[in-house]
C-alpha cells in the first residue's frame, strides 16, 4: 500500500468527509472512495462508518491512524 493511500486515509479522518478529502487533495470523490474501499479490503477491516454527516473512523481505524502518520513522516524524509 502506497504512502499516498495513508495520506488519504488520514485526511478522511481529519475532514470526516470523502468529498472534502477529494477537494483538498485534488482527487474525485469516486477515486477517494475507491482508494478507501481498496484499503479496507487490504487491511481486512472496516475503517470508516458512513453516515448522514460524513464518515467516522472505526475503533480499529483510530488505532491505525498514529501508525499511518508515522509511516507518512518516515516516507517524507527518504
Amino acid at each position: 500500500m502506497a504512502d499516498n493511500t495513508y495520506r488519504i486515509l488520514t485526511k478522511i479522518a481529519e475532514t470526516g468527509s470523502l468529498t472534502r478529502t477529494a477537494e483538498q487533495l485534488n482527487y474525485t470523490q469516486a477515486r477517494v472512495s475507491q482508494i478507501l474501499k481498496s484499503a479496507e479490503k487490504e487491511f481486512g477491516l472496516t475503517l470508516f462508518v458512513r453516515g448522514k454527516r460524513g464518515v467516522m473512523p472505526t475503533p480499529e481505524c483510530r488505532c491505525l491512524l498514529p501508525n499511518l502518520g508515522a509511516i507518512i513522516r518516515f516516507c517524507s524524509v527518504m
